[in-house]
C-alpha cells in the first residue's frame, strides 16, 4: 500500500511542475506586447525592435521615430526593405498628408482615412489603396507591409498584447468552475456526493476538454 502511494507522488509532482510551466509560458506569451502585422504578431524585443513568424518565414521590424514621422526597417524571406513615412498634419486642404518612401523612392502620397479600427491609405485622388474584395490589405503579396500597414504602425499609441482577452476571460471562468467542482467532495458527506457523481464527472470532462480549446482560441482569434 505504501509502495503504491510513493509511486504516485513523483508523477503528481511532475504533473504540477509541467502544468505550472505551461501556465507561466501561456501567461507570458499572452500578455507580451508587440505589433500586429496582418494576422501575424510581432513580439516586442526591445525599444523599436519586433519579430514574429508564420509558416512562410520570420519577420523582423525595426522602427525609429523621426522629427517628420517614422523610419521602418522590415526583413522578410531573407530580404530587407527600408521605409520612411513623412507625416504633415493638415498640409493639403486641411487634411493630414502622408508620404511613404521605400528604399529612397516615393511609393505613396496621400492621407490616412480612419474607420474606427484601422487606418486606410487614401491617395491624392481620394482613392483607397491596399483594398481587396475581403477588405483592407496589410500584408502584400511579396510578404512586405503595405502602405496602410505602415500608417497603422505609425499611429499605434497603445501597444496591443498578443492574446485575445475575450477568450481569456472564458478560459479563466472554465478553470474556476473546474476548481469549484471539487468543493463538494471536500465539504459534503460522501453519500451526498455520490448522488451527483455522474453529473459532476460530465461537467468536469466538458471543462477539462474545453480549457485547451479556449487557450488555443485566445492566440488564434484576434
Amino acid at each position: 500500500m505504501n509502495y503504491n502511494v510513493k509511486k504516485k507522488v513523483p508523477f503528481t509532482v511532475i504533473a504540477i511542475i509541467l502544468l505550472s510551466a505551461l501556465a507561466i509560458t501561456y501567461l507570458y506569451l499572452f500578455f507580451s506586447p508587440g505589433l500586429w502585422y496582418g494576422d501575424v504578431f510581432l513580439y516586442k524585443k526591445s525599444a523599436g525592435s519586433y519579430s514574429g513568424w508564420e509558416i512562410s518565414g520570420e519577420y523582423v521590424l525595426t522602427t525609429t521615430t523621426t522629427d517628420q514621422g517614422m523610419d521602418f526597417s522590415f526583413a522578410a524571406d531573407g530580404k530587407t526593405a527600408q521605409y520612411r513615412l513623412v507625416y504633415s498634419p493638415e498640409e493639403h486642404s486641411h487634411r493630414d498628408a502622408v508620404y511613404i518612401y521605400k528604399n529612397g523612392t516615393l511609393i505613396f502620397e496621400g492621407h490616412p482615412e480612419f474607420d474606427g479600427k484601422y487606418y486606410w491609405a487614401s491617395d491624392k485622388n481620394n482613392q483607397l489603396v491596399d483594398v481587396s474584395t475581403s477588405g483592407l490589405v496589410l500584408q502584400g503579396a511579396d510578404s512586405f507591409p503595405t502602405c496602410s500597414q505602415l500608417i497603422n504602425w505609425y499611429f499605434t499609441e497603445d501597444m496591443p498584447i498578443r492574446g485575445n482577452l475575450a477568450f481569456f476571460y472564458v478560459f479563466i471562468a472554465a478553470v474556476t468552475l473546474l476548481c469549484l467542482s471539487y468543493l463538494p467532495k471536500l465539504i459534503l458527506r460522501q453519500e451526498t456526493v455520490n448522488k451527483g457523481i455522474f453529473a459532476m464527472k460530465t461537467i468536469r470532462m466538458f471543462l477539462v476538454t474545453s480549457i485547451p480549446v479556449w487557450m488555443l482560441l485566445s492566440f488564434i482569434v484576434r
